[in-house]
Formats: structure tokens, C-alpha cells, sequence
């Protein structure tokens, strides 16, 4: 039982338990139910337990709002996540040495998109341990300040990457 039961809820369920127990059919040759008796007990009060709260207002609201993430996901974060990961793979953004020779003029954006997809994958984590399925405004800023990143550098870095690919043919490498 979590500890934001109210007084009612906790009365509530001993009620509960009080009547599964009395309903319960128990060994008559003994004082109390037996071990196998209990453990059945317990089980069946589990069970009942459980059917309330998937019925309740509050698991029903969660659901709604695990089905939003998730569609969240699937539909923005997942692909957009995954572009940029190719992105920097094939442009070699996520090594610092070549960040910051090849591609100084726009250094600064380009941190920004390696920092976003970290921070992005940081607050995923972060929104599913906790289960605060709501709470997506941070995870949507970090994926339009990527994206803006993005829109400011990706023809430069397309450029350079060509112009260096280009020299490196010309030298023969």
C-alpha cells in the first residue's frame, strides 16, 4: 500500500482483508487456516487489490498519460534520435578532435546537438524511473534546441565534410 493512503483507503483495505478472510473457506479441523489456506488468502486479496486499482481514476489517468509519452516517442523522439545519432556517427561530431579542427567556425551548435542528444537520453531515463509520464516539457525543449542546432549547421558541416573528403582523394588518402 503506497504511503499517500488516506486514513479511509487504509481502513478500507483492512475492511477488505477482514471479509476475504471471513468469506474464505478455512480447514474446520483446526483453530485458523492453515499455511496453504493463508498464502490462498493472501493471493486472493492481492488479486482483488489490484482489480480496484486498475479500475481507479488515478491508474486510468496514468495510463492516459503513459500512452501520450509514448506516442511522444514513437512519433517525434525515436526517429529524430535516431537521424541525429546517424548524423553525428557520419560526421564524426561526437570526437572532440575533429569537432574542433575540422568544424571550428560552428563549434558551438555543434556541442549543442551532442549535448542535447545526451541530455534528451539523460531525461527519458529520468521520466521512466521516476514514471512521471507527463512531464515531457523538458524533453520536448532539449529536442527543438537540437533541431534548431541542427538547422543552423548542417549545410556547413555537409560542406566541409565534402570539401575535407575531396582533399583527402586529391592527396591521394
Amino acid at each position: 500500500m503506497d504511503n499517500n493512503a488516506s486514513h479511509g483507503e487504509i481502513n478500507a483495505h483492512a475492511h477488505l482483508r477482514n471479509v476475504a478472510y471471513a468469506s474464505f473457506p478455512t480447514n474446520t479441523e483446526t483453530e485458523g487456516p492453515t499455511e496453504k489456506e493463508l498464502s490462498e488468502m493472501r493471493a486472493w486479496e492481492i488479486k482483488k487489490i489490484k482489480q480496484e486499482h486498475i479500475q481507479s481514476y488515478d491508474h486510468l489517468q496514468k495510463q492516459l498519460e503513459f500512452y501520450s509519452l509514448e506516442k511522444l516517442f514513437k512519433g517525434i523522439i525515436e526517429p529524430k534520435s535516431k537521424f541525429m545519432q546517424d548524423y553525428i556517427m557520419k560526421y564524426e561530431l561526437g570526437n572532440p578532435y575533429i569537432r574542433d579542427t575540422e568544424y571550428k567556425d560552428f563549434q558551438l551548435e555543434i556541442n549543442r546537438i551532442c549535448q542535447c542528444m545526451t541530455l534528451i537520453h539523460r531525461e527519458m531515463n529520468r521520466i521512466l524511473y521516476e514514471k512521471s509520464w507527463k512531464t515531457t516539457q523538458g524533453l520536448q525543449q532539449f529536442i527543438e534546441d537540437m533541431i534548431a542546432a541542427y538547422n543552423a549547421v548542417h549545410h556547413y558541416v555537409e560542406e566541409t565534410y565534402r570539401r575535407h573528403k575531396q582533399e583527402l582523394r586529391w592527396l591521394g588518402g
